[in-house]
Formats: C-alpha cells, sequence, structure tokens
C-alpha cells in the first residue's frame, strides 16, 4: 500500500531551526596558508541570502514547488554574486551554506521518518513495529544552486520508500 504523507509543520520548522544553527565549518588548510575569515559583513549578507532561501522553501512547503521557484532562482543568484565577491573567503562561505542545506535535508528527513508509527491497532489486536526499510535516492552536487532545487523538490515532493511490517503483540 502506499500512502502520500505530507510531513507536518513541525517537521518543516524543525528543520529550519537545525540548519539556521548551524555554526562554521572547519575546512582545512593548505599548508602555511592563513585561514580565511568570514566577517561581519560577509556572514551578513550571507545570511541575507539564507533568509531568501527560507521564503522560497516556505512556499514551496504552502504553495507547491511551482509557487516558489522563481523566488529561489532569485535567491541562488543573490548567492552567486556574494560568493563571487567573496574572495579567497569563497571555500569557507560555500561549506556554511552548503552544511546548512545538509542539515535542513537531515533533520527533514529524519522527522518525516518519525511519522512511521510504532504500533498499528487492527480490530482491536495490537501490532508492533519489527521490521523497517526504507529507500531513499540521493543526488550529490558541489553545486549550491543544484543543492538548493533538490531541497526544494525534497520540501516539496520529496519520496521516501518505507516498508514497515508489524507483527502481532503478545
Amino acid at each position: 500500500m502506499n500512502i502520500q504523507v505530507t510531513a507536518p509543520i513541525t517537521v518543516f520548522e524543525n528543520s529550519l531551526a537545525a540548519a539556521r544553527a548551524t555554526g562554521l565549518p572547519n575546512l582545512a588548510m593548505p599548508r602555511g596558508a592563513a585561514p580565511a575569515v568570514l566577517d561581519a559583513a560577509l556572514m551578513g549578507q550571507l545570511s541575507q541570502c539564507w533568509e531568501s532561501i527560507e521564503r522560497a522553501l516556505w512556499q514551496g512547503y504552502l504553495r507547491g514547488k511551482a509557487a516558489a521557484e522563481e523566488l529561489l532562482t532569485s535567491a541562488a543568484t543573490g548567492l552567486e554574486t556574494v560568493l563571487d565577491e567573496a574572495g579567497i573567503r569563497v571555500n569557507l562561505a560555500q561549506a556554511w551554506l552548503q552544511q546548512r542545506v545538509h542539515t535542513f535535508a537531515a533533520t527533514f528527513i529524519s522527522g518525516a521518518l518519525a511519522l512511521v508509527p510504532i504500533q498499528r491497532d487492527v480490530g482491536g489486536t495490537a501490532f508492533v513495529l519489527s521490521t523497517f526499510n526504507c529507500t531513499q535516492t540521493v543526488s550529490l552536487s558541489g553545486n549550491l544552486k543544484t543543492s538548493l532545487i533538490d531541497l526544494l523538490t525534497l520540501v516539496c515532493e520529496g519520496q521516501i520508500n518505507i516498508e514497515a511490517n508489524y507483527t502481532r503483540q503478545v
């Protein structure tokens, strides 16, 4: 049986909160190179970009992918401009944003998986979850725009194939 489940708003909001809480990643620097630092000005620009991304994700969550695509494209274009101007800090800036995208996706998927009930009652008989198999397709990209489009697709149309088997509780 295939069941279409809408992710509750709490799953979406928790994913946004987890992404926002993501700190700066530790990047390995070449020997002898000075570490790149994201100064307040660049962090402000990146935060504004992330807020634009969040607005697009909210639009997608509430109204569907088509309604959010223009917002996401605009956010991605603004992000590309900021990254182009980041100079030697571009790797750190991109890693910070990639980490936010990854954290959002991981939290969203975990929240969706938590929707599988541990117990089912059928005709007064309790059945408990005995096996759980999950199949998910993952696409990887270093390109942030591609990752953002995939993230929007996850929020709007994401599919996780779950096979849950229940055994009669004794």
